[in-house]
């Protein structure tokens, strides 16, 4: 069931124990929840994600479109031909001069380094046109201007934004130490969520299920 604005602040509000509004005004509120949605994808990224066929330029290094954030994934080149992900190492050590090699349509390895987040390289260099490649990106939500909008995240994610927003409304009040206690201890609360999910995910990922079995061409 698709979670609302206004049920996360309904929320807020009743374990802020200010059920009219008065200290914490709800377009306020909404502001901090709009906040939280970027907030989550410092930890997780791909809670808001989409699937692009991406044109590159000319060359070895790539950059990411605007408005996205992050590469998780280059599934293919838009042709359906294997990209495979590399590291960088391992092409420098087995063809040192790799960013020079001639220019393809094809791209058969990629590299990404979080480090330089909006940026990845891709072996050969892609031609000057005709090179494209199928990516998962993160890209942040639009903001929420109305409370009867829907939450653009799973509904798993509801727990770590009525987090934040609790977070951010008593750290209105951090003049008093209670308070700034009770902010650390929901952003705490937040951050546990979040990488809480991480770890359940990675357990049950697809990825590791396979690698616990044999090679089914084998």
């Amino acid at each position: 069931m698709a979670v609302t604005a206004m049920q996360i602040i309904d929320s807020a509000t009743g374990a802020l124990q200010d059920a009219t509004n008065t200290r914490w005004d709800r377009d306020l509120l909404l502001s901090y929840l709009n906040d939280g949605l970027l907030e989550v994808l410092i930890y997780r990224p791909d809670a808001s994600t989409s699937v692009q066929d991406l044109a590159l330029s000319a060359g070895w290094l790539q950059s990411l479109p605007a408005g996205a954030v992050r590469l998780l994934d280059v599934k293919a080149n838009t042709n359906g031909r294997a990209c495979k992900l590399t590291k960088r190492d391992s092409l420098d050590d087995q063809r040192p001069d790799w960013r020079a090699d001639d220019a393809s349509t094809t791209i058969k390895a990629w590299v990404y380094d979080e480090r330089d987040a909006k940026r990845f390289e891709v072996w050969p260099p892609a031609a000057a046109s005709g090179a494209s490649l199928k990516v998962v990106l993160t890209v942040p939500p639009t903001p929420l201007t109305n409370e009867s909008a829907t939450v653009p995240y799973d509904d798993i994610y509801r727990g770590p934004l009525m987090s934040y927003v609790l977070h951010r409304a008593c750290l209105r009040d951090s003049e008093d130490a209670a308070m700034a206690a009770q902010a650390g201890a929901y952003y705490s609360l937040m951050v546990q969520q979040l990488t809480g999910k991480t770890s359940a995910d990675l357990n049950m990922a697809p990825s590791k299920a396979a690698s616990q079995r044999k090679d089914v061409t084998a």
